[in-house]
């Protein structure tokens, strides 16, 4: 006789499914990026193909118990109301369409869609489905809690459960444990070696950038020549004076109000406000 799985089982088998299926789908995408518009208008509908052939290679392509990747990790099989003791065939392809699921990723990307669109119907009926179908998972939810079998809705649709086969229930297998979490960490590596690539080259621009700043690209005008900044020692971009009191020459607008409190570099008059904009850029009279 066949043995009850655990509720942690069947919840950790699905959890598993679903994240090799986004690793699978990602490195499909990823390959797809040259054609990004057909990428990013179809990415829902990729994901669900990748998940429909992972789950139809794991059910219908073995002669064996019929179970998905996480399932087999977890010794589970599926097994159906009426032949606790095998699944046929028909049954096997028609839980993998439809385990293609991501119905409430889809509604929810197709409702944005819709949104965006012009056809108010639309959007209304997807949110209406979107709604009901999170209800009827809650449901769902709650019944499994309440007597641990079927763990999704297609499970209670074609009337299937997650058992163990005859014999002493095998709750994982290391090796197979082992490769997983191998790919799994790997795959988290590298997307936060992404991130962290990306912040440290908006970091860097950041800073090259206000330290290599100039006004018009030239690298003359060296510091108090006529027309010269006498902050920055480039030429002047919007030149501008400390103040009324100050003879010294114009700087540049964005190196005086970058240096508060406002105050000649090379005289002592103070400023509270700059000055109005220079037309003439050599030393004022």
């Amino acid at each position: 006789a066949t043995v009850q799985a655990l509720r942690v089982s069947q919840l950790e088998a699905d959890d598993l499914d679903e994240d090799m299926t986004a690793l699978l789908a990602d490195r499909i995408l990823d390959a797809l990026s040259l054609v990004q518009p057909l990428v990013s208008d179809w990415s829902v509908e990729l994901r669900s193909a990748v998940r429909f052939l992972l789950c139809g290679a794991m059910l219908c392509g073995t002669s064996g118990p019929a179970a998905t990747f996480g399932a087999k990790l977890y010794g589970l099989e599926l097994l159906t109301a009426r032949a606790a003791g095998g699944y046929a065939t028909r049954l096997k392809f028609l839980t993998a369409l439809c385990l293609v699921g991501y119905w409430r990723d889809w509604l929810r990307l197709r409702q944005a869609n819709a949104r965006g669109s012009s056809s108010g119907a639309a959007s209304v009926s997807l949110s209406a489905l979107s709604g009901v179908l999170s209800l009827l998972e809650l449901a769902n939810l709650l019944a499994f809690l309440r007597h641990g079998r079927r763990v999704s809705l297609v499970h209670r649709l074609l009337g299937a459960r997650w058992g163990h086969p005859p014999g002493p229930p095998r709750l994982y297998q290391p090796a197979a444990f082992a490769f997983v979490d191998r790919e799994l960490v790997w795959h988290s590596f590298a997307e936060l070696a992404d991130a962290a690539t990306g912040a440290i080259a908006d970091a860097r621009r950041f800073i090259s950038g206000r330290r290599d700043y100039d006004c018009d690209g030239s690298s003359g005008a060296a510091s108090g020549s006529p027309g010269g900044c006498r902050l920055c020692g480039q030429e002047a971009c919007l030149p501008t004076l400390c103040s009324s009191d100050c003879r010294c020459g114009p700087c540049c607008y964005f190196c005086l109000a970058a240096s508060l409190p406002y105050s000649c570099p090379t005289c002592p008059a103070a400023a509270r406000t700059v000055a109005d904009l220079v037309l003439a850029c050599g030393p004022s009279e």
